[in-house]
């Protein structure tokens, strides 16, 4: 269970036992060159340093200034923090028949984000292209290593979906918008569809809350307000504190997400 403390904005800020004792800082760099956006990178994985950086080997500075290559004229380099990274995955080319996990390799996608403003975020999709599975899987396989020896990222996940939520279906949305940026992080999600108005009131009674990481609800202000008023009333329940007037709640230890579908 990861605690939190939070802004004055009301951004959730995870509590650190200290500095990340990086386990890595002994890792050798890897670098191969890779195709983004039909352009050659010198792509290098630096765990010792907790990042990703990439750099032009055509020398092009400052030819893409939009969309993901958007940064001062004359700069030919990214670096892209490991810690904002949320997951990756293999890319690959199936034909008919073939399962997930099959296909031929085209290289790894890392699913990252980038911050609007307060609680706003926005997600980042970066395409790196190589046809060996083997470097793909090495730079794979060792990003995810760095970001599952940070303690604070959640692991667990509930979720509350009210489907028919404003003019579109809550549920369709959340599985083609949000869904695959969970699985990415191979976060533990289990989700639960609101029946009816009293349902998450009756369903937060009985939930281990301890269990998970996070809470997060899907819909519009209604569905906010019965997750948020369901939560702060279990936590006050849980600390023996009664609901009247006057009464100084006690904070919630578990942050809550927040997923607008409504109209």
């Amino acid at each position: 269970m990861v605690d939190y403390t939070y802004s004055d904005d009301g951004m959730p800020i995870p509590k650190h036992t200290g500095a990340f004792a990086n386990p890595f800082v002994s890792e050798e760099d890897v670098t191969n060159i890779f195709d983004i956006r039909e352009d050659g990178f010198d792509v290098t994985l630096s765990l010792a340093n907790g990042n990703i950086s990439w750099v032009s080997v055509s020398g092009n500075k400052g030819v893409r200034s939009k969309g993901l290559f958007k940064k001062k004229k004359g700069v030919a380099e990214e670096v892209l923090p490991l810690e904002d990274i949320l997951g990756v995955k293999i890319k690959r080319r199936k034909t008919t028949g073939q399962h997930e996990g099959e296909g031929m390799c085209q290289g790894f996608t890392i699913y990252a984000y980038q911050v609007f403003g307060p609680n706003n975020l926005k997600e980042r999709i970066i395409e790196l292209e190589h046809p060996s599975e083997k470097i793909c899987k090495e730079y794979c396989e060792k990003i995810t290593d760095y970001l599952d020896a940070i303690k604070e990222r959640p692991k667990s996940m509930k979720l509350y979906i009210q489907s028919h939520a404003g003019p579109h279906n809550s549920s369709n949305i959340y599985k083609q918008k949000i869904q695959h940026l969970f699985e990415a992080a191979n976060l533990i999600v289990d989700s639960t569809e609101i029946q009816h108005n009293e349902y998450v009131k009756q369903e937060m009674i009985h939930l281990e809350v301890d269990q998970y990481d996070c809470i997060c609800c899907v819909g519009g202000d209604g569905t906010v307000s019965k997750v948020t008023t369901a939560l702060l009333n279990k936590i006050q329940a849980s600390k023996h504190i009664d609901l009247k007037n006057g009464l100084t709640p006690a904070r919630c230890h578990i942050p809550l997400g927040i997923i607008p579908t409504g109209g």
